[in-house]
């Protein structure tokens, strides 16, 4: 399959991201030069064509497992963050990070005892503060800071300044709404058992108008990017296919935050902290609003073309990043 211009915009044209990949690609560090990114995932197809240059290290477990839904999911996220521009197949929001890690979730470990394993190998490599951790997977009806002992340890990740995406899940939830059955009030603000454990937390949105009330939502949901029709790498070597759902729309933002943290390190001489990043991605001028903001409440959909000007303003003006 050789890479065409179909394929390279796919999910990520002008239509999608404010046609702001090519934008971040222009600028250095924008394609993910330097920069890290950790999928937690059951499995994956590392040696896919469109990954294996990136000589994925495996931090936690192995990657493979006779589950062929367990490795496409996995070889899906990878592909969506990080699909390689290597002349065959796609190219994905940050083609070129300088470290690319997997942890398996199903090693034996609890999701929070692997993602201390994460932190802990990230930081003896000295890839923290910057570094981007995804979380495609859920927990149960909602997004993986669910599961007992997730935010605390999430809490540390972003302390170290790594930067934890994760996905809000794809039932029709509204976590602000008490009255339902599958209420959480940890992720209503307004509740005082709310707990910010400082990932970006991504809902999705079907290309239609309005949108297709499938996914998570919430004032607690960060952003959003597309949840349909995401053409990426499938299976374990030369596959292509479609990825759906809030895993999707979270794979795009980490990719996302990838370039982002690329160029932010390259023009001001850093990565961006945690909740500087989340500002950047919650802020509606910098990106796409969704078709109906109050009801959908999902945030904005983060445009890179959007955070290369403003980026570019506060370099000109020597205004710093807060």
């Amino acid at each position: 399959m050789v890479e065409s211009a179909v394929q390279v915009a796919g999910a990520f044209g002008a239509s999608s991201l404010g046609g702001g990949c090519p934008a971040a690609w222009a600028q250095p560090g924008g394609s993910g030069l330097g920069r890290a990114v950790v999928v937690m995932e059951s499995a994956a197809g590392i040696d896919h064509e469109d990954l294996a240059a990136h000589k994925i290290t495996i931090l936690v477990g192995d990657y493979e497992q006779t589950t062929q839904g367990n490795v496409n999911h996995g070889t899906k996220t990878l592909g969506t963050i990080c699909a390689s521009d290597n002349g065959v197949g796609v190219i994905r929001v940050a083609p070129c990070p300088s470290f690319v890690g997997f942890a398996n979730s199903d090693f034996g470990l609890s999701y929070p005892d692997t993602e201390l394993q994460i932190i802990d190998n990230l930081v003896t490599a000295q890839l923290l503060p910057g570094a981007v951790i995804q979380h495609a997977l859920h927990a149960g009806v909602g997004p993986v800071e669910l599961t007992a002992g997730m935010p605390p340890v999430f809490q540390l990740a972003t302390a170290l300044g790594g930067i934890v995406v994760e996905s809000a899940g794809n039932f029709p939830n509204d976590f602000d709404d008490s009255g339902v059955a599958s209420y959480y009030p940890q992720l209503d603000p307004t509740s005082p058992k709310f707990v910010d454990s400082g990932a970006i937390m991504v809902g999705g949105a079907t290309h239609t108008v309005p949108h297709a009330n499938m996914f998570n939502k919430g004032v607690r949901v960060d952003c959003h990017a597309w949840a349909e029709e995401v053409l990426t790498t499938v299976g374990s070597t030369t596959q292509f296919g479609f990825y759906s759902g809030t895993s999707a729309a979270s794979s795009i933002i980490a990719g996302v935050a990838v370039a982002v943290q690329g160029m932010a390190a390259m023009k001001f001489g850093a990565p961006l902290s945690p909740a500087t990043l989340r500002n950047i991605f919650r802020n509606s001028k910098l990106g796409t609003p969704s078709a109906n903001p109050a009801t959908d409440k999902i945030g904005s959909m983060p445009d890179l073309r959007k955070i290369v000007r403003y980026f570019d303003s506060l370099k000109t003006s020597g205004s710093t990043l807060k």
